[in-house]
């Protein structure tokens, strides 16, 4: 039976890759090829490449219809390696994301964050930005506040979000509260629900009851000095 292009492409499953295989495995299963046959093959492999958008590689000018044919074999083969490897590392990347959000869960100073929690909390952020942008704070100091909300923006994108850093950006905040004039109340008060949210999250999850809101951490005022 003389090899054909509907042997090689009738019925192909869906899927570049599944149909590539199915080619190659007729093309393998057909035994013995000729050079017309090679010939047949190239054809196929090219067009079909050319259809769905793909370059294996270039076959060197003035080869044989051998040359030609093990050449563009080869790089399909490789081309279905390659994509195999990219299967399986973004299968085992999403497995390892799983299983370091259950272990971030598990584990001391974490926050879960619900959609809206992290809505809410994005909105304060923003708040503060402008209140920071439009403030008396110089240039370098915005930059590096400017820098930590980021930061903080980042850290409650995650499935786990870590504690700590949104203490500390309330501790930075106190050095520049008194460079905000007016905006000092309001932004002093973004900073406390940032917290109250990411803080009755954090004690729901690990079971325990927070202070009274007096004996929780304060930020100092807009007029508090040394020594008062």
């Amino acid at each position: 039976m003389a090899l054909t292009v509907a042997y090689l492409m009738e019925d192909l499953p869906p899927g570049v890759q599944d149909a590539l295989r199915a080619i190659l495995e007729r093309i393998s299963g057909y035994g013995d090829l000729s050079s017309n046959d090679k010939r047949l093959c190239v054809v196929v492999i090219q067009k079909f490449l050319s259809q769905s958008n793909l370059m294996i590689k270039d076959i060197p000018a003035n080869s044989s219809w051998d040359d030609k044919f093990n050449y563009l074999r080869r790089g399909v083969r490789e081309y279905l390696f390659m994509a195999e490897t990219s299967q399986i590392e973004d299968e085992a990347e999403n497995f390892a994301a799983a299983w370091k959000s259950e272990d971030d869960k598990s584990s001391f100073g974490y926050a879960i964050l619900s959609s809206d929690e992290k809505q809410r909390i994005i909105i304060h952020i923003e708040n503060i930005r402008t209140m920071i942008e439009n403030s008396l704070i110089d240039a370098r100091k915005k930059t590096k506040i400017f820098d930590k909300l980021t930061k903080l923006y980042n850290e409650i994108l995650r499935n786990s979000t870590k504690t700590d850093d949104f203490f500390a950006f309330m501790g930075d905040m106190a050095f520049v509260i008194g460079d905000m004039a007016e905006s000092a109340k309001p932004a002093i008060t973004e900073v406390k629900e940032i917290l109250r949210i990411v803080m009755g999250n954090r004690a729901k999850r690990e079971g325990v009851a927070l202070p009274k809101r007096d004996d929780l951490p304060q930020l100092p005022g807009p007029n508090h000095s040394e020594g008062e």
